[in-house]
């Protein structure tokens, strides 16, 4: 999340929008997590019970798969 707050610092939300290799950085970004959050999951390893761990690993799949179907402000 670190790099996503990194590459976002200072830039408002019609900018990104606006900006096809802004949202593809941030997309790539949320890729990654939702990979890791793949991976935690199919371990035995006990994850904090308030995180959203099925969310996060779905939002990867809908990133992967939806194409030219996401929407941008949902990012």
């Amino acid at each position: 999340m670190q790099e996503i707050e990194d590459t976002l610092y200072d830039i408002d939300q019609p900018t990104f929008l606006d900006n096809h290799t802004l949202v593809n950085a941030v997309s790539f970004d949320l890729l990654k997590i939702s990979e890791g959050v793949k991976h935690l999951l199919e371990t035995d390893m006990e994850l904090p019970a308030h995180e959203p761990w099925q969310d996060i690993y779905h939002l990867g799949n809908r990133l992967r798969h939806a194409y030219f179907g996401i929407d941008r402000e949902r990012i």
